[in-house]
Order: C-alpha cells, then sequence, then structure tokens
C-alpha cells in the first residue's frame, strides 16, 4: 500500500467520523431550536445560539460534502440529508408555531392547576417560579391570573422597553380587548383554550 493509499484511507475515515459528528449535533441543534420555541415568543438566548449552531453546522456540512465528492467517498444519504431536512423541518415547525402548541397542550394541566390555586387564594403568585416546563413570574388576581416566561424578553435584540413580550393570561370572564394606555404597546391575546391566551406585544 502506498504512501497516498494511506492518506486516502485515513482521509476517507476522518471525513466518516465527521459526518457522524455533523449528524449527532444537527440533531441536537434542532432540538435546542424546538424548545427555544415553546413559548409565545422565543427564549432568545437559546434562539440566538440555535441560529448560530445552524450557522455553523452549514459551513461543516458544506465542507464535507465537496470533500467527500473529492475523495469519491460513497455518499451517506442519512447523513448528508439530516441537516438539510432538519433545518427545513425547523423552519416549517416554526411557520405553523407547532414547538407553540405542542408545550402548550403538554403544560396546560400545570397552568390550569396553578391558576386554579392563585385565583382562589390557595397559593400566591409570587411563590411562583416554575409552572410545567415554564420558568415564569407569576402575576394574580381574583378574577385573572397571567404569568411571563422568564427569558423571553427581546430587549437584547430589539429597542423594545416592555418588559413582558411572552405572556400566559387567564381570566375567569368572557375577554374583550381594551384598548392599553400610558404609551405602552397594545397586546395581542391570542385565545388558546380553557380560558387562557397568548400574548405577544409588539413595539409601536
Amino acid at each position: 500500500m502506498s504512501v497516498s493509499d494511506d492518506l486516502d484511507a485515513g482521509a476517507i475515515k476522518l471525513l466518516r467520523w465527521s459526518s457522524r459528528l455533523i449528524a449527532v449535533l444537527t440533531v441536537l441543534v434542532f432540538l435546542l431550536n424546538f424548545v427555544a420555541l415553546t413559548p409565545p415568543s422565543p427564549y432568545v438566548v437559546l434562539w440566538w445560539i440555535a441560529l448560530g449552531s445552524w450557522f455553523v453546522l452549514g459551513i461543516g456540512w458544506f465542507t464535507l460534502v465537496v470533500q467527500m465528492r473529492s475523495f469519491r467517498v460513497p455518499r451517506l444519504k442519512s447523513v448528508l440529508w439530516l441537516f438539510p431536512g432538519l433545518l427545513v423541518s425547523i423552519i416549517v415547525l416554526s411557520l405553523f408555531r407547532i414547538p407553540f402548541i405542542f408545550a402548550y397542550h403538554v403544560n396546560r394541566g400545570a397552568m390550569n392547576e396553578v391558576a386554579r390555586e392563585v385565583i382562589s387564594g390557595e397559593r400566591n403568585a409570587a411563590d411562583v417560579d416554575w409552572i410545567g416546563i415554564y420558568p415564569v413570574h407569576a402575576n394574580g388576581g381574583r378574577r385573572e391570573f397571567s404569568f411571563s416566561v422568564r427569558g423571553t424578553d427581546p430587549i437584547l435584540a430589539t429597542h423594545c422597553t416592555y418588559t413582558s413580550k411572552s405572556d400566559f393570561v387567564f381570566f375567569t370572564y368572557h375577554y374583550t380587548y381594551v384598548p392599553n394606555f400610558g404609551g405602552r404597546p397594545k397586546p395581542d391575546f391570542e385565545p388558546i383554550g380553557d380560558g387562557w391566551y397568548a400574548e405577544r406585544s409588539e413595539c409601536e
């Protein structure tokens, strides 16, 4: 076996291990991105980490494809298609808000229980730090209960100064929109079932 054959064998082995590494990292980034999209508005830090990771992985994936063609390595279809496949999947899932809908249905029981306890006076809203899978800041009264998901405030990403961008609000009565005041942005309450609304406020 010649030196060039040894080099080719080593390069091919490296490419195969690199392809497996990119496949594993792609799955992890996909899951991270999915988690980042579970509140009404994304977790800011996780969102930016996921975006940066997709970009870096894209460079690695493209380099891997080029090198595999150069060394004429048999294509590992499951590996080569995993990156673009999961990237397109998370884009489609985010457009249809599937991570948020999924997380809400998983979390709905815990949300209903805490809302009932706070409204009935059995529990102080200030003592609520987690509701199901969400780390929260909670507020409550006799007829309504709300909580914002910690880590979703987009001040770092925008020029907004309104700090509660990703809220869940529960009303015991039929909610009708009342215009906001004091220069604060108008809340966009989206009914999501069981008396719950998802609030995604926008800066004006």
